[in-house]
């Protein structure tokens, strides 16, 4: 399927490997990209844009509103544990809901849990930088 993220980003290893994270988000994935150029203006008025780099800088956004207690904490624990996402410190590979493919990923947010009654979670929306596709 032209134009899903894999096609135009890099293949990388992520720091972590243990395991993915493959829960489906129960909101809408929103994806946004952006290049990394310096737009330099003159006094003048004219303009000139320097490419940094030529991958795009993409960002998806999670968010799961009702959770059992294990879905709840298992992604907990993979932000929190120093030996897996450690934070935003270290990459990881998570599983693209929609276009089959592999990224590799670090948070870009803090996390907040919501605990509910009855044993009801909710993760509050959650930002991934996505670094490329899994090598």
């Amino acid at each position: 399927m032209a134009g899903v993220l894999a096609d135009y980003l890099p293949t990388v290893t992520p720091d972590y490997s243990g395991t993915t994270l493959t829960l489906n988000p129960q909101e809408v994935l929103p994806e946004t990209a952006g290049k990394n150029i310096a737009v330099h203006l003159s006094d003048g008025g004219s303009e000139q844009r320097v490419i940094i780099n030529d991958d795009p800088v993409v960002f998806v956004a999670l968010r799961w509103d009702v959770l059992d207690e294990a879905d709840a904490a298992m992604i907990m624990d993979f932000w929190m544990d120093k030996g897996k996402a450690n934070g935003a410190a270290y990459s990881f590979p998570w599983r693209h809901p929609t276009d089959g493919h592999t990224y590799v990923v670090r948070f870009d947010s803090d996390i907040r849990r919501d605990i509910r009654t009855a044993g009801i979670y909710g993760i509050a929306e959650i930002r991934l930088r996505v670094l490329g596709v899994l090598a």
